[in-house]
């Protein structure tokens, strides 16, 4: 940071609302469209195509679910958003499970919906099933570097700790490791969808409780 510049006040967490969603699936579109999982997903080499795509394809039924759930978390201004399920609770029920493979095959095309579901068989086989947890499914910001990321997940990490709860997550960005140490989570697992698909790595935090994890 130069001395000229002037350092973004924090902008504190809130819960997202139904008028915020138009704005977080171009914001998460936005903070996506080089993840190693999307670039492999949507096979779209142009990097506009894959946020016109994504925005309503991955996204919109994404913030959809979560909003259901009470657990999606933004900034004003929705510049960036983090999407939990909480503990023994799904992601997507059958119905909204449906609408997302909808919205993948009219926004990204058929071979985006194999590539998705190997996905879905890979981190289906980790994803730890025996300590209840929040899982967090989907946390960005369109803006990098101005604390958007770690203003949104900071509401659930608290009921974690305050709660004694685990939280975990899956990431196919090796950018994004350090963040998510920085913020208690540590590496269980590694492994790809695909001999050609990106590397995923199952993450855990356990609670700070008095102080110590």
């Amino acid at each position: 940071m130069t001395t000229s510049q002037t350092p973004t006040p924090r902008r504190a967490a809130r819960h997202a609302v139904a008028q915020d969603l138009p704005a977080l699936e171009t914001a998460l579109a936005i903070a996506f469209a080089d993840d190693p999982m999307i670039l492999w997903v949507t096979g779209l080499e142009d990097r506009e195509r894959r946020i016109e795509a994504t925005a309503p394809g991955f996204f919109r039924p994404s913030l959809a679910a979560a909003l259901q759930r009470g657990h999606a978390y933004t900034v004003d201004g929705a510049s960036g958003a983090a999407l939990w399920s909480p503990p023994d609770v799904r992601m997507f029920r059958e119905d909204e499970g449906a609408a997302f493979a909808t919205a993948m095959m009219e926004h990204v095309g058929p071979s985006s919906m194999e590539r998705l579901m190997a996905i879905g068989e890979l981190v289906g086989s980790h994803h730890p099933s025996d300590v209840p947890h929040f899982y967090l499914f989907i946390l960005g910001a369109a803006e990098q570097g101005r604390g958007v990321g770690a203003t949104v997940i900071a509401p659930v990490l608290a009921r974690c700790d305050a709660d004694g709860l685990p939280a975990y997550l899956e990431s196919s960005s090796s950018r994004n490791l350090s963040f998510y140490e920085r913020h208690g989570f540590r590496v269980l697992w590694e492994d790809r969808p695909a001999p050609d698909g990106p590397v995923f790595r199952g993450m855990w935090r356990d609670p700070v409780v008095d102080g110590a994890r």
